[in-house]
């Protein structure tokens, strides 16, 4: 707790500096601020103003924004990936049980070890398909690990979604990636004793008939320092 003690003040707006450092309890390590669903971490500051002139104490709560850099450096770690229907299962939808077409996709995941101030970046090429494309889309998935006495739960949620391509796109045109990965929603990779916080990416290519494939790729989101 800091307290401030002022006897009076001018009128008009009085600024009263401070700061405080932020350390965290014996035995544990701070975590970057983020809101998921099954695990949050706020950090907030109640602010209170007794002998107030209304005859009553005043109180405001803010919430503040933590950021931990990560004590390694940024190693980067690029995937090539080619996708083909021996390599997936497409499940067909209910309206369409068409034989799987044939198709080949390829690309490059420039790093699957992200800064999470960078956004995540590579690029897919459709070469061949028989089907006709409807969308590609890139899902930002958090998958948050909680323990508890009777064991671990374990659950995926999407964050966001973003589309990179829209209709029959050309055959052998290069498609770029680039997703940024928003500041409330995602933070460093955590892996605590008792929870962990995880993040993936997911290629969504959809077919007109209703289908689908997906394609999905593990990140490890760190914060370098001065990012």
């Amino acid at each position: 707790m800091l307290i401030l003690c002022v006897s009076s003040t001018p009128d008009g707006v009085t600024e009263l500096p401070f700061e405080f450092r932020l350390e965290p309890l014996s035995g544990q390590q701070l975590q970057e601020t983020y809101h998921g669903i099954y695990v949050n971490v706020q950090y907030l500051i109640t602010v209170d103003l007794t002998g107030s002139l209304l005859g009553r104490n005043l109180q405001e709560v803010l919430l503040f924004f933590v950021e931990c850099p990560n004590t390694a450096k940024l190693v980067p770690s690029p995937e090539s990936f080619v996708i083909t229907p021996e390599g997936i299962e497409l499940a067909p939808t209910k309206k369409s049980s068409k034989p799987i077409p044939r198709f080949k996709m390829s690309g490059r995941i420039d790093s699957k070890t992200c800064s999470i101030t960078q956004p995540f970046t590579g690029h897919i090429i459709i070469e061949e398909c028989e089907a006709t494309i409807k969308s590609i889309e890139l899902q930002l998935l958090r998958i948050e690990t909680v323990g508890s006495a009777e064991g671990f739960s374990k659950e995926r949620t999407e964050i966001q979604n973003i589309q990179i391509g829209d209709g029959d796109v050309p055959r052998n045109f290069q498609i770029d990636i680039h997703m940024i990965f928003p500041r409330l929603f995602s933070c460093r990779t955590v892996q605590e004793r008792t929870y962990k916080v995880e993040f993936g990416v997911t290629l969504v290519v959809l077919f007109e008939d209703g289908r689908n494939i997906t394609e999905d790729f593990p990140v490890y989101l760190v914060r370098e320092w001065g990012t």
